[in-house]
C-alpha cells in the first residue's frame, strides 16, 4: 500500500493468511502443503502450536536457529498465518495465535482483528495479478504495523543483504 503497490525492496518474504473454516481445516492444509511440498521441492515447517507456517526452498538447519536461520541468511521464503473465526469482548474478531504489531489480546488469549476489517475480502492489483485482501487494507495494516507509511528498519546485517542481493541481481556484478 505504501510502495504503491510495489515490493518492499528489502523485504524477503510474503505474508499470506489462511481462515480455518469447516471446509478448511488445519489437518487438510497441512496435508495439502506437504502433497505440495514433495512435488515442488520446498520444504514446509508446520507449527499448529502457534498456529504459523513457513515454506522455503532451503532446508531448515538445526537449532538453535532452525527456520529463523533462514531469514538471517536471507532466504525467501512465505509465510502463512492461520486466523480462525472467534468472538472476543463480544466483538466478531478473525483470531491467531501469533503476536502482531498491536493486535489486542482476545478473550482466549490469542490476536484478534475485528472481522469487519477483513471480511468480506476485496482485491488489490499486485504484480500482474490480483489478489484477495482485507477489505479495510489501511485499517488492517495500522493494526499490525502501526504508522505503515513510517520506514523502520528492524535490522540491517549486511550478511542477509548481500544474500538477498545476489538472488535480486542474477546475472548483475555482485554487491559490495
Amino acid at each position: 500500500m505504501r510502495e504503491k503497490r510495489e515490493p518492499l525492496e528489502w523485504e524477503d518474504d510474503i505474508d499470506i493468511s489462511v481462515l480455518l473454516s469447516d471446509d478448511m481445516t488445519w489437518n487438510r492444509l497441512a496435508a495439502g502443503l506437504a502433497e505440495r511440498s514433495k512435488r515442488d521441492g520446498c520444504f514446509v515447517g508446520l507449527f499448529e502450536r502457534e498456529g504459523f507456517v513457513s515454506i522455503s526452498f532451503d532446508a531448515p538447519k538445526r537449532w538453535p536457529f532452525r527456520w529463523e536461520r533462514n531469514r538471517m541468511r536471507g532466504e525467501i521464503r512465505a509465510d502463512i498465518a492461520i486466523y480462525k473465526p472467534a468472538i472476543s469482548h463480544g466483538v466478531d474478531v478473525l483470531e491467531r495465535r501469533s503476536h502482531k504489531g498491536a493486535m489486542p489480546t482476545t478473550e482466549s488469549g490469542g490476536y484478534g482483528v475485528p472481522q469487519e476489517i477483513i471480511l468480506p475480502t476485496s482485491t488489490v492489483a499486485f504484480l500482474g495479478g490480483n489478489f484477495a485482501c482485507p477489505n479495510q487494507s489501511e485499517a488492517y495494516l495500522r493494526m499490525l504495523y502501526g504508522d505503515y507509511n513510517k520506514v523502520e528498519y528492524t535490522y540491517v546485517d549486511s550478511g542477509p543483504a548481500n544474500a538477498r542481493a545476489r538472488i535480486d541481481n542474477v546475472g548483475d556484478p555482485p554487491v559490495q
